[in-house]
């Protein structure tokens, strides 16, 4: 939602700026790339601190609600809910989900605003001519997502690599201690490539 406040700042001006409603593309002074991306970054980081804990938190009750029966009363309710803040791990593994989002949204979703903010905020919308506005946001999607679509890939197989780690023989794992430190690790002892395997799939999605 930032980047519509270039478009209000901009269409809704008293006058017509000519440095600003130009017939070809444009950015204005103040929609460079990396203003774009500390933009998309503190989007994200807000939106990190309020979406992560709640979806950890269900993730645990999940867990719970499997070995234990579903509480019925209130006093219930709340003996279950104490006990899932005391699950092994609970605060320790929200720290790295907390650490792993911050760096993985400031490395792919940011920089896609950035991108897609850069080309849409250098269009200009005609007067009463709303069918090009109604294409405008799709193609800019289009021009932004082509070449940032793979920035997904690395973070995904790297999320992925540590929770399966857990899952392998003890003599198998790597014993990636959280899911930034396998994003660390990996290109150092498996490959750079290994970061970007089936990234098709990951970055169609």
């Amino acid at each position: 939602m930032y980047f519509e406040f270039d478009d209000v700042r901009r269409i809704h001006q008293p006058y017509t700026d000519a440095f600003q409603r130009v017939n070809y593309w444009a950015p204005p002074p103040y929609n460079s790339p990396y203003q774009n991306w500390v933009r998309g970054k503190a989007a994200m980081w807000t939106s990190l601190l309020f979406v992560e804990p709640i979806r950890h938190f269900a993730a645990n009750v999940n867990v719970m609600s499997q070995f234990y029966e579903w509480p019925r009363t209130r006093s219930e309710y709340n003996i279950f809910f104490k006990e899932v803040f005391r699950l092994p791990d609970f605060w320790k593994e929200l720290t790295k989900k907390m650490i792993f989002g911050v760096v993985a949204y400031s490395g792919d979703t940011a920089v896609k605003l950035a991108m897609w903010q850069h080309i849409y905020g250098g269009t200009w919308s005609p007067q009463e001519y709303a069918d090009y506005n109604s294409f405008k946001h799709l193609f800019c999607a289009i021009m932004a997502i082509t070449p940032t679509a793979h920035l997904t890939v690395p973070f995904e197989n790297a999320r992925r690599a540590y929770f399966a780690d857990k899952t392998w023989p003890v003599e198998l794992r790597r014993n990636y201690t959280s899911p930034t430190n396998a994003l660390l690790r990996i290109p150092f002892e498996e490959g750079p490539y290994y970061l970007f395997r089936g990234g098709f799939p990951i970055a169609m999605n």
